[in-house]
């Protein structure tokens, strides 16, 4: 009988964020290079500005 290795949370499908088709939407365009660096800068400000005071 073969063995089934148990997923692991990282290699489920809401982790999975590698682009598989060469069509990408303007809006995952700006998602991508704008919006979520700008919402990390964001977050990251947030925490260090909370315990850094």
């Amino acid at each position: 009988m073969a063995k089934t290795k148990k997923k692991s949370f990282f290699d489920s499908k809401a982790l999975d964020s590698r682009i598989k088709s060469a069509n990408t939407q303007n809006s995952e365009r700006w998602l991508g290079y704008f919006g979520g660096p700008c919402l990390l800068y964001m977050v990251y400000y947030g925490v260090a500005g909370t315990y850094l005071t």
